[in-house]
């Protein structure tokens, strides 16, 4: 798809990418060759974006497997739809943002705000598989940072507060 519903048009980058790494925009192709070092695992951060402010974000995780192969494959997942549900919104957001965190055994979730100036403005803790939530009433309207962190797993983005 190369537009919303809306029909806004959709850009897509990647973040991350390790040398041997490479993402071809207009195809929506990541593509991964050999590299790293072995045993290490390696996350590359695809983000889509309309120009109204809608976004979503996958981030694969790459494992470096010795010759005989790896015990556990690699996954890659939309952070929107963690094990059934429908991720972070509303965004813009009036008032309240909330998130999902992964279901991660033993895990705390961490949501943390910054402002554009990178200051720390908010940061909510729950256990994994639980929705954290950002109350942005008496925050200054505009744009804020978000970064979600459970176990190995990050999650970053943007969202807006408008009054």
């Amino acid at each position: 798809m190369r537009s919303d519903p809306e029909g806004d048009p959709i850009t897509y980058n990647a973040f991350f990418l390790q040398p041997w790494m490479s993402f071809d925009a207009p195809s929506r192709t990541l593509t991964v060759t050999p590299g790293g070092t072995t045993g290490r695992t390696y996350d590359a951060v695809v983000h889509v974006a309309t120009p109204s402010g809608g976004s979503d974000v996958m981030i694969a995780h790459f494992r470096v497997c010795p010759s005989g192969g790896c015990s556990q494959p690699g996954r890659a997942r939309w952070a929107g739809a963690v094990e059934g549900d429908f991720g972070a919104g509303p965004n813009p957001t009036r008032g309240r943002f909330s998130i999902a965190t992964p279901r991660v055994g033993g895990e705390v979730g961490e949501l943390a705000i910054f402002d554009l100036s990178g200051r720390r403005v908010a940061v909510m803790r729950g256990p994994a598989g639980s929705r954290l939530e950002w109350d942005a009433t008496g925050h200054p309207e505009g744009m804020y940072f978000y970064r979600l962190h459970v176990g190995s797993y990050r999650s970053e983005g943007k969202v807006v507060h408008v009054r």
